[in-house]
Parts: C-alpha cells; sequence; structure tokens
C-alpha cells in the first residue's frame, strides 16, 4: 500500500465493528493544512475570541474518545456522517467522523472553511468547534455537545409518531435564533460572511427548543458593491436564492432568501428539499396560494389550534419579503430579527395568562420551604439591597430563590419583586437572566431565578487580585457584546421598550467561558418612545446613572446607553465607578478630562495593554464617550452599539490572524 493511503482493518471488538487505519499521519496532516491551521491557532491563543478552546488533536485522542469508534456512542447519523459522544478536557463533545472517508479535496477545503469561520465567530446560536484531528485521510472536527438536540428537519418532518408537534411559540423561537445568528455573520466583520446553505437539517434544537447553526462549510467572506467576483453555486435544492443561481453574485440577500425559505418550512412543515426532488418549488406554491385567497389551507395545522391568525400571518408576511425575487427588495437579517421581536411580543402580550408561555410558575409557600431546607442559612448564596439568595431546586433545576431579609413588608421591596418577576414574564433572551417562578403567599414575594455559575463582572474587575484571575481584552469586548445584546433586546423586543435603568457590573453574571448574563430588573420599567411628561422617581446604581435622568425624571432607552457607556469605561480602566461616586469623584468626568490632558492611556487597565492594540483600545473608547454624552439625543442606540463592537471585534480578529 503506498504511503498515506488508509485502509479498512476489521478489529476484535465486541462489535467487530470496522475501524479505519492509517500508515502516514503526518502525511495525512500536512494534506488536511495542519501546519497553516498550526499557525492560526498559535498566533491567536490568549487572544482570539475563542482563545484556548480549539485544539488540534491526534488519531490516538480520537480513537480513545470514541472508544474505538463504538457504536454505542453514536448519537446522530446524517448524510454519511456519525456523531460520536465523547469527552475531551472535562467537556462533553460531539465528534463528527465520515462513515465512508473520501480524502476528496473538495471535502477537505469544506472542512478548512468551516474550522476557519469558527475561529473567528463566536455566537450563542452558533455551535462551538473545539478542536479537529488532521492526522486521518479525512479531517474530523470536535464540537460542543448540544444536551438532547434534535435536527429541526426531524423535528418537522421526522416520523410523527414519535414526535411531539412543535408549537408556534418554539417555531417562532427557532426562527428568532436563526435569525440572530444570521444578522451577526452578516455584520459582525468588516466583510460580511454569508453562510450559503440555511436548511432546516443544519439546524440543531434543544429540549427547550433553542436553535443553533451548524456547519458554515460553504460560506464566504464578501465585498459588498462588487459585482465582477461569482461563485460556483452552493446550497440544498429548495433553499438557494434563485437570484444568486442566474447571477453567481453573493450577496446577504442569498441568506435572507433561504431563511424566508426556512420560515414557510416552519409555517407549512412541507420539506422544501423534497419538494424540489420531485420538481415542486415551496416559495412558488406558497405565492400561488396567496394569490387565490387559500394560504390558510398551507399553514401547519398544528399553528392554528395554538397560535394567532395575526401572528401567523405577520410572520408569513415578513418571509414573503424575504424570498422577494429581487435581493434588493429583501430586509436585511438585523430587520427580519426586530421584525420576530414584535412578533413575540404578541404572542407574550396574548398569553399573559400563561405566564411566559409555560415558562413562568406560581409557586407555593410549602414548595419554597421545602426546596430552601425551611430556609436553611447554609443554602443562602448571598445578599443584596436587603434580600437573600437562596441555592434551591425544582424540577431537576438548580436554581436561586431571592427572600426578603426582613419579614415586614416593605411596599417598595414587594413592588420591586413584582416588576422583575412580570419582566421574567414577557423577555426572554441568551443574555438575560431567566425567571422560572414566583411565590405570592407570603408577605413579601419571592422570586425564583436561574443560577448562572461563576460570580459577577464587578467581582472580577475589582474583588481580590489573588483570587480572581485578570480579565483580558479580548473577554471585556465579549462582555460588553452579550451585554449590548440584552439591552438592544430590552428597547426593541416589544412594542413599547423596557427600560433597564440599572445596568450596573454588579448585575452582569459571567459564566466560567466569560460570556455575560444581565441580571437584577427590579426597576425595569416600560415606557412610551416619545412621551415628555411622565416623570419617573431616579432609580438606579450611584456613579451608572444618567445625570440627564436625574435632572428631568424623563426615562428613555438612552438612560440604558448613558449606563451602559460607564460599563464600557468600567472595563477599559477596572475602576469602580460606584466607589468614586462614594468619593465625590465621576469615572466619565474623569476619563474625559484625562483625554482632553493627553493622559488617556494612563487611564487604561495595563493588562489590556499587554494584549490589545491602540487602535482597539481608543475605538472603544470613543464608542464609550458616545454613549455616555451628556445629552441623550446624541448618544447612539443599543442595536448601532452592537454593530460597533462587532467591528472591534473583528479588528482584534484581523489583526491576530494576519500576524501569522
Amino acid at each position: 500500500m503506498k504511503l498515506g493511503q488508509a485502509k479498512w482493518e476489521t478489529k476484535k471488538t465486541k462489535k467487530n465493528k470496522e475501524v479505519l487505519k492509517f500508515e502516514s499521519k503526518e502525511e495525512y496532516f500536512i494534506k488536511n493544512g495542519g501546519i497553516l491551521l498550526e499557525k492560526q491557532i498559535a498566533v491567536s491563543q490568549g487572544k482570539n475570541i475563542e482563545a484556548g478552546q480549539l485544539r488540534i488533536l491526534s488519531a490516538d485522542e480520537i480513537e480513545k474518545a470514541t472508544n474505538n469508534y463504538d457504536p454505542d456512542q453514536i448519537v446522530r447519523s446524517y448524510n454519511g456522517v456519525s456523531f460520536y459522544k465523547g469527552t475531551f478536557d472535562n467537556k462533553v463533545v460531539v465528534i463528527k467522523i465520515p462513515e465512508k472517508p473520501d480524502p476528496n479535496p473538495e471535502h477537505v477545503e469544506l472542512f478548512l472553511t468551516d474550522i476557519a469561520i469558527r475561529t473567528v465567530l463566536c455566537h450563542n446560536n452558533m455551535i462551538k468547534t473545539h478542536g479537529c484531528c488532521l492526522e486521518t485521510c479525512v479531517p474530523l472536527t470536535v464540537h460542543e455537545f448540544f444536551p438532547t438536540s434534535k435536527p429541526l428537519h426531524d423535528c418537522l418532518h421526522g416520523d410523527m409518531a414519535l414526535l411531539k408537534p412543535l408549537s408556534w411559540t418554539s417555531r417562532l423561537r427557532a426562527a428568532t435564533d436563526i435569525a440572530y445568528a444570521l444578522s451577526y455573520m452578516h455584520n459582525a466583520l468588516s466583510q460580511p460572511l454569508v453562510h450559503r446553505d440555511i436548511m432546516s437539517s443544519g439546524i440543531l434544537l434543544d429540549s427547550v427548543f433553542h436553535a443553533k447553526l451548524t456547519f458554515c462549510g460553504y460560506s464566504v467572506a464578501i465585498t459588498p458593491g462588487n459585482k465582477d467576483q461569482r461563485w460556483p453555486i452552493h446550497g440544498t435544492p429548495g433553499y438557494i436564492d434563485p437570484e444568486y443561481i442566474t447571477t453567481q453574485e453573493v450577496t446577504e440577500k442569498c441568506d435572507v432568501y433561504s431563511f424566508g425559505v426556512l420560515m414557510l418550512e416552519l409555517l407549512t412543515s412541507r420539506d422544501p428539499s423534497e419538494m424540489a426532488r420531485c420538481g415542486n418549488d415551496l416559495v412558488d406554491e406558497f405565492v400561488s396560494m396567496v394569490e387565490k385567497n387559500g394560504v390558510e389551507a398551507m399553514f401547519d395545522t398544528i399553528l392554528l389550534e395554538e397560535g394567532n391568525i395575526d401572528e401567523i400571518q405577520g410572520f408569513a408576511r415578513l418571509a414573503l419579503k424575504c424570498v422577494a425575487e429581487k435581493g434588493e427588495k429583501r430586509p436585511s437579517m438585523i430587520d427580519v430579527v426586530e421584525e420576530l421581536w414584535l412578533i413575540q411580543d404578541q404572542v407574550n402580550n396574548r398569553n399573559c395568562k400563561d405566564i411566559g408561555a409555560g415558562q413562568l410558575r406560581i409557586l407555593s409557600v410549602d414548595e419554597i420551604e421545602k426546596a430552601t431546607n425551611y430556609f436553611d442559612p447554609d443554602l443562602i448564596l448571598g445578599n443584596f439591597r436587603g434580600t437573600n439568595m437562596y441555592k434551591a431546586m425544582f424540577d431537576g433545576k438548580v436554581v436561586g430563590i431571592k427572600t426578603s431579609e426582613n419579614p415586614d413588608p416593605n411596599p417598595e421591596l414587594v413592588d420591586l419583586l413584582l416588576t422583575a418577576a412580570a419582566i421574567g414574564m414577557v423577555l426572554h433572551h441568551n443574555n438575560m437572566i431567566d425567571i422560572y417562578g414566583c411565590c405570592l403567599e407570603t408577605r413579601v414575594p419571592m422570586v425564583v431565578y436561574e443560577i448562572y455559575p461563576k460570580i459577577d463582572l464587578y467581582k472580577h474587575l475589582h474583588g481580590n487580585m489573588a483570587l480572581r484571575k485578570p480579565l483580558l481584552w479580548t473577554t471585556r469586548i465579549r462582555v460588553a457584546i452579550d451585554v449590548a445584546y440584552a439591552l438592544s433586546y430590552m428597547h426593541n423586543a416589544l412594542s413599547q421598550p423596557v427600560v433597564h435603568r440599572d445596568v450596573m457590573s454588579f448585575g452582569i453574571l459571567l459564566d466560567p467561558s466569560f460570556h455575560a448574563k444581565l441580571a437584577f430588573f427590579d426597576h425595569s420599567v416600560a415606557i412610551t418612545s416619545g412621551k415628555r411628561d411622565k416623570k419617573w422617581p431616579v432609580h438606579g446604581t450611584l456613579g451608572y446613572i444618567d445625570p440627564e435622568y436625574i435632572e428631568t425624571q424623563e426615562v428613555t432607552e438612552k438612560c440604558d446607553v448613558y449606563s451602559f457607556g460607564v460599563l464600557m469605561l468600567e472595563l477599559l480602566t477596572s475602576r469602580d465607578p460606584v466607589e468614586m461616586a462614594r468619593c465625590g469623584d465621576d469615572l466619565v468626568d474623569e476619563f474625559v478630562s484625562e483625554v482632553e490632558k493627553n493622559g488617556f492611556k494612563a487611564m487604561i487597565d495595563m493588562i489590556l495593554w499587554e494584549e490589545g492594540n491602540m487602535d482597539e483600545i481608543l475605538r472603544f473608547a470613543r464608542l464609550a464617550l458616545k454613549c455616555a454624552a451628556k445629552k441623550g439625543e446624541e448618544r447612539p442606540s443599543m442595536i448601532s452599539v452592537v454593530e460597533e463592537l462587532w467591528v472591534i471585534q473583528d479588528h482584534v480578529n484581523n489583526r491576530t490572524g494576519n500576524e501569522a
């Protein structure tokens, strides 16, 4: 056998499983682009957004993790690929292995494209890649394990006897999650990334129907407005943009079209791929039924049982905008996300009696006492503003139960706790702490929260240096983006913007990978944009409160933008706005003063200069100062802030990648 060839050998395993063996791991490693990938990882380690997550693994490690490719560890098979469950670095992962390895150069190229995309993009609605193996005749990838996940295609088109039909709210949630991911791909980098293969088979759903986008092998970076670039047609029949087929020009609107087809698939439960095989087209058929006023006959009956016809028709109208014949007439994915938020708002308003579509439970005092072992002090996780947080268990979930330290019914505390519960009824976002339930049988209401691992941002920035690891520049950018996402959602998801009014580092929780979630919605209020005669008592945390709000008592979304600007300066300087306020100082004023004296560099936390870049830090600082402008009308919206932070993140990724 020639050097570098692979052969199948039958081992005497308990399953007599045929296992692929390799005669030249080194040659495969080189052929599969290993040297280039090693360099890319080396320069990005500790700098890139995915720092430390992507590992190049040996064939021996893959064999060990899969127990020599034991069929019992296969969690899913699809399209000639098996997905094995394994463990690396104490993480449960999924290893993607072709059932019949074919060293086709095109397959290797798709693999390398997928890996390249994942070294620069990180989003809650995209499957993360932890590593890869290049010592095999075809590359293997190691992905995050998405618990109890199922492909959206199987949930819509699988054996109905084995499936619980997807509800209207679940379909709406899945659409919003994927729209988020595509919006991120189109806007996070200086050059938009176009996915080119949106389809239900490439979307995984977890047990509560949150969705993640998977394979990015056909993705390409484009230069907007460049008409000379032609691309071979790739994608899945039934989803491909016909304008792209005609012109071979790739734009973000190619993905918008495919997403529109996905929306129609969610509405009708008809399979676009299967229809295409039979010579039919879901978009043409749907448009034809609209023209005949028979579109309701196309909707999956399960939606009509649970949904509201206005919501469903609004979803259908948005889908038809996405599949417009001309790309220029289609909305952007950011526009699609905002429109889906409004439809979600309709659902939440209609389901008020259902309290958050089943997420918020009304609990008895007996259940609370049992869960807290009759308020055992040993279960107290911490206290804040007159409340205790107890660790407890409900429905197999570890939760936190917020109770009053003082049993006397302080009317203000009662109001704050009820406000937090109300926010949990209507808002749900990956970067917001979930509220699971509340108890109203006590003198002061008790609220049950999601427990988010690790500690708050304040302790990471200002806690004991001996007990904490300094936050890196890329980590601080990630935290800022996560919180900006949450605030953008609060301001845009409902017909009335919800203003947080208490954005601060105490109220931002970080997980072990430093992804952030916004907490403490006690002071949040829904406002009517443009209404000037409504006065609100001033609430918030000293050092973060918008001075214009203090002066006028008018609450707008720009109050949160100011507080977020202070948070950005806190991330830059590691100075404590609260402690400064207690001493009569102000972080914004001091920062502006130092900028005017050309003393900007001295204000920045030294750890950032070790990893960061002056252009990136300056751009972050300029954005923070825009947010903290004295006049609210001069501050950007939170959506604009998210987009600018994406550009800064792209700058980091390009810099670290170009150093190779």
